[in-house]
C-alpha cells in the first residue's frame, strides 16, 4: 500500500521553492553588479563608472520594488524604488541628468497618487518634480523661454489643475496659481528669452506694413 503523503509537508516544500525561484533574479543582478564593478577596478574595464553605478541603483531599486508588488503595498517601497532608478538614469544620461532624475521621481510620486486618488500630496510632488526637470532642459537644449518662465508657468498649471472641478476642486488653489502666473509673466516681459520681444517685433513690423499699404 502507498502512503499517504503530509500535506503539511508538501505545502513547506512548495513555498520554499517559490522562494527559492523569487531570490534567483536579485541574486543575478547582484552577481552581475559586483562583476562590472571588481572589473572597473582593476581597470580592465574604462569609462564603465557610471553605468556600473546605474546598475547598482536600479538592481536594488528593481529588488523594492518586487518585494512591493509580492504583496507588502509599503509605499516607502514605492519612493524609495523609483528614488534609486531616478538615480540610475541619472547616472546614465550625462547631459540631461537632471530632467532624467526628476522625471523618473515624478513618475513614482505619480503612481503613489494614482494607486490612490486622495494622496493630493502625492500630485503636488510629482508635478513640482516633473516642472523641475523640464526646467533643467532649459540649460541643455534650446529653448524660446528662459527656466524661471517655464518654473512659474508650470507651477501655476499645476494649481490651476488642483482649483478646476476636473482636478480636486480645490478653492484655495486659485490664489497660488494666479500669483505664480503673474510672476511667469513678469519674467517673461523682463528677461523670459527671445519669444516676446521676436513677437513684439513681428507685430510692430506688420502694423507699419499695413499703415504703408493703407497711405499708398
Amino acid at each position: 500500500m502507498m502512503k499517504a503523503g503530509n500535506p503539511a509537508g508538501s505545502v513547506l516544500s512548495m513555498e520554499r521553492v517559490i522562494k527559492e525561484s523569487q531570490r534567483a533574479p536579485v541574486a543575478i543582478l547582484l552577481l552581475a553588479v559586483g562583476a562590472l564593478a571588481l572589473l572597473g577596478q582593476a581597470g580592465l574595464v574604462q569609462g564603465m563608472g557610471n553605468f556600473v553605478g546605474a546598475a547598482l541603483f536600479g538592481a536594488i531599486g528593481y529588488y523594492l520594488l518586487r518585494e512591493r508588488n509580492r504583496g507588502s503595498r509599503d509605499l516607502g517601497r514605492l519612493i524609495g524604488g523609483y528614488a534609486l532608478y531616478a538615480l540610475a538614469a541619472a547616472a546614465l544620461l550625462d547631459t540631461f541628468s537632471g530632467a532624467a532624475f526628476f522625471g523618473v521621481l515624478a513618475y513614482g510620486f505619480y503612481l503613489a497618487y494614482r494607486e490612490r486618488r486622495s494622496r493630493m500630496w502625492a500630485l503636488i510632488t510629482a508635478g513640482t518634480l516633473l516642472v523641475i526637470g523640464v526646467t533643467s532642459l532649459a540649460g541643455s537644449v534650446f529653448m524660446p523661454f528662459s527656466g524661471s518662465v517655464i518654473f512659474f508657468f508650470g507651477l501655476a498649471a499645476l494649481f490651476w489643475y488642483l482649483y478646476t472641478p476636473g482636478g480636486y476642486g480645490q478653492a484655495w488653489a486659485f490664489y497660488p496659481a494666479v500669483a505664480l502666473a503673474a510672476i511667469g509673466l513678469l519674467n517673461l516681459l523682463v528677461g523670459g528669452g527671445w519669444l516676446l520681444p521676436a513677437l513684439l517685433i513681428g507685430g510692430g513690423s506688420d502694423l507699419l506694413s499695413r499703415r504703408e499699404g493703407k497711405q499708398a
